[in-house]
């Protein structure tokens, strides 16, 4: 609750409110209240539109502040006098209290039309606490220290609880008749309640006009006098509570027309206190109830035998010594990295159970990374930029892959997080060169980004080139808009030379100057992906590795236009580790004993579904010390002694990954050679080898590192299944298309395989 004193208190409370914002103790308040000064904070902060959506507490207080330069008496106007008169002819009256409201509205309110009423909006779901404001209530006859009565206001409602008596805020300043409004007049503006809420008026002048001080038992017979008279006029008189007898500087509450009889009032605080016991005797019945229903659930539950010992659940059942649950109750560094390992949408979950989790949850620490791909359908723009906007001070990982829903508006908000460092918007389609602008204006820290199948043109390569001069990390695959000219832009800007990731796949309209571009200007890039180019043409790989040496990946992927003439051209990358070709009928042994002859690093070798490659191939990969992974899949010409060459040569020992998937040709031999010479193998696949059998199998078994195996489609029987037992570290297995294999098989491989995780079993009959 915030107190009076004019500017001085509603600059005081505008402080409050940017703390309790900033470590979110107001989204857990209910309500929030004040009088004079404070009330006249709360009335401006809750008309204004775009709070607490997109103005913060912090922005407010910071206009208030500019406000507050200003004295009060520069705002009395001559156009005052002009909407008096409009009001008097409306036939209301026109006090001292109209003329003090609208110097204060034009200081602090945005416009003069403004109702209480209007703040309904904001608060009709609980986006935002209740606003409650304060007013005090005097009589002309008694001095204002002997009689003063709290008025509150909301949205909704005006009433004193004195009496319980409430009446719609819409109908205020009306006419009243024995407790019924008989003549409405139009809605009150909210300049003129801020004026009957700054209440030091009608304190001091009720005091000043009090006289001489007089004892207390003086007072309360004062207060007894009054009200017989008021009950007295009640009963004798057709008062229409005409409040033109109403002094200026009394407070226009209505409230004080609906006057009731001794015995009224008496019967009324009778029937209410009634009704206070009768709710309490019924929510605790009810407590009661739900407590029954509870338990007698919870032993039902364990004579069904659904719960067998309560002591198997000891520290579920179990709270803290303070009735907070265990979670609540632990340090709230090791609460953070609980809820670290939860995602985005179960953490909204988990904020919806207690009041304690949802404070640990709105912790900062936890929205430093935001991934939204689980919920990419259900993302509304709403969400997304209140939890932008809130954490923008902390956010660096942000995942939007996929989010359609959302529009160009919230997309821009995340130009506000200046840490930012990681976003992706692959396939979100309100990404536009106006989005991207203003990402890259705001997001000068960013070192990945990834705009896969978004609309862009070169404008969005400028803008990255003029702002986001730490990037490293960048990927256009299926962005069809941009040409050469706007990597051209990247190239002689300040964004290449960070860049060693780029990946272009999809982008076919990418020409041979673009690739020259790369060459010159993308000195940097040690990963270039150019999978899915079916134009891409051997002088293109000439350009590019024209003047550019710093290359260790390349992944080119279904590009068949590709020759031996084009791949010798990677030989310049002498760097080079890891190189990617699929799906080419045209690249023989010659051009992989060029690479191997030219890049001794290599580690990593993905060549599938290249048929022409013989034997001759891997031989010449043998002679790569530093070999890991090995994927000739769909290589359908290798044999068991090409294997043989790799395995026996100087990497064998090192490799972890090798894929023959499809080599026809390949044997128990094979598995032999690996069983004896790859003891550091985690993954291997036979897939569709007709001649593995049962015995390869056991020859496999006994890797001791062995953690994935494919045998789909392989001459399997339960024998060799059995024989998997004896491999304890194997988590995934892939029988699919083994027809061979019975339940007795998998019986024996599973009382050995006690860590196994993942298995395929499909189309085994």
């Amino acid at each position: 609750m915030g107190s009076g004193g004019g500017y001085r208190a509603a600059c005081g409370l505008s402080g409050v409110m940017v703390a309790l914002q900033e470590s979110g103790i107001l989204d857990c308040a209910t309500y929030v209240t004040g009088l004079s000064g404070s009330s006249w904070y709360i009335s401006s902060l809750y008309i204004r539109e775009g709070w607490p959506d997109s103005i913060t507490c912090e922005e407010m207080a910071n206009d208030l502040k500019k406000r507050f330069d200003t004295s009060l008496f520069s705002h009395f106007q001559y156009d005052f006098k002009r909407r008096m008169d409009e009001k008097a002819k409306g036939g209301q009256p026109v006090r001292f209290t109209d003329f003090f409201g609208m110097a204060i509205g034009d200081a602090l309110l945005p416009n003069q039309n403004c109702k209480l009423s209007f703040q309904d909006g904001k608060i009709r779901h609980g986006e935002v606490p209740l606003p409650i404001t304060t007013a005090i209530r005097v009589r002309k006859d008694i001095p204002a220290g002997a009689f003063n009565e709290w008025v509150e206001f909301t949205p909704y409602e005006f009433g004193t609880a004195k009496y319980g008596v409430f009446g719609n805020i819409t109908d205020f300043g009306g006419k009243y008749y024995k407790g019924q409004l008989v003549k409405r007049y139009q809605e009150s503006p909210l300049h003129y309640l801020q004026g009957i809420w700054g209440s030091a008026f009608s304190i001091i002048l009720a005091t000043l006009n009090s006289g001489q001080k007089k004892t207390e038992g003086q007072r309360q017979e004062e207060i007894a006098c009054a009200m017989l008279k008021d009950a007295e006029k009640c009963k004798t008189e057709e008062h229409d509570s005409e409040d033109e007898e109403t002094p200026e500087d009394e407070v226009d509450c209505t409230l004080s027309k609906v006057t009731l009889g001794l015995g009224e009032i008496s019967a009324k605080i009778r029937k209410v206190v009634r009704l206070s016991l009768l709710r309490m005797v019924f929510v605790g019945w009810r407590t009661v109830v739900v407590d029954s229903k509870k338990t007698r659930e919870y032993f039902e539950r364990i004579e069904r035998g659904e719960v067998i010992d309560t002591g198997d659940y000891k520290d579920f059942f179990e709270t803290a010594e303070d009735g907070k649950d265990v979670i609540s109750s632990l340090p709230k560094h090791v609460a953070l990295l609980i809820f670290s390992n939860v995602d985005i949408q179960d953490l909204g979950r988990c904020a919806s159970v207690s009041r304690s989790w949802k404070l640990i949850i709105q912790s900062s620490l936890l929205w430093s990374k935001m991934d939204f791909t689980r919920m990419k359908y259900k993302l509304t723009n709403k969400i997304t930029s209140r939890l932008v906007h809130r954490y923008r001070s902390v956010l660096g990982h942000l995942n939007l892959r996929g989010c359609c829903n959302l529009s160009q508006g919230s997309l821009k908000i995340i130009g506000e997080s200046k840490n930012l460092q990681d976003l992706n918007v692959s396939e979100c389609v309100g990404i536009d060169d106006d989005v991207v602008k203003s990402i890259a204006a705001g997001c000068s820290s960013l070192l990945y980004l990834n705009l896969s199948r978004c609309k862009i043109s070169d404008a969005t390569l400028r803008s990255l080139a003029r702002n986001c001069v730490n990037l490293q990390y960048l990927s256009l695959s299926g962005c069809a808009g941009f040409s050469d000219k706007g990597l051209s832009y990247i190239a002689h800007g300040k964004g290449a030379r960070k860049l060693s990731f780029l990946d272009l796949s999809g982008c076919d309209q990418v020409t041979e100057h673009g690739f020259m571009t790369i060459s010159i200007g993308f000195l940097s890039i040690s990963t270039l992906i150019l999978n899915d180019l079916p134009s891409l043409r051997d002088d293109h790989l000439k350009m590019l590795t024209d003047k550019c040496n710093s290359v260790k990946t390349i992944s080119i992927l279904n590009s068949p236009l590709i020759s031996d003439a084009g791949m010798k051209y990677l030989t310049k990358f002498r760097r080079l580790q890891k190189i990617q070709i699929e799906a080419n009928n045209r690249i023989t042994d010659s051009a992989v004993k060029a690479i191997a002859k030219s890049c001794p690093e290599l580690r990593h070798v993905f060549i599938a579904d290249c048929p022409r490659l013989t034997d001759l191939s891997l031989k010449a990969l043998a002679s790569c010390k530093y070999l890991i992974v090995l994927n000739i899949a769909d290589c359908v010409r290798i044999q068991d002694a090409g294997v043989r060459q790799v395995v026996e040569g100087p990497s064998g020992a090192r490799l972890r990954e090798i894929n023959l998937t499809n080599c026809v040709r390949v044997s128990d031999v094979t598995l032999l050679r690996i069983a004896q010479r790859c003891h550091n193998l985690t993954y291997c696949s036979v897939c569709y080898c007709e001649h593995v059998t049962d015995a390869g199998l056991e020859l496999l078994a006994t890797l001791p590192s062995l953690v994935s195996l494919d045998i789909s489609g392989c001459n399997i029987q339960d024998h060799g299944l059995s024989s998997l037992g004896n491999s304890s570290r194997l988590r995934d297995i892939t029988l699919s298309g083994c027809r061979a294999v019975t339940d007795l098989g998998l019986q024996k491989m599973f009382q050995q395989c006690r860590y196994l995780e993942n298995l395929d079993l499909s189309y085994c009959e």
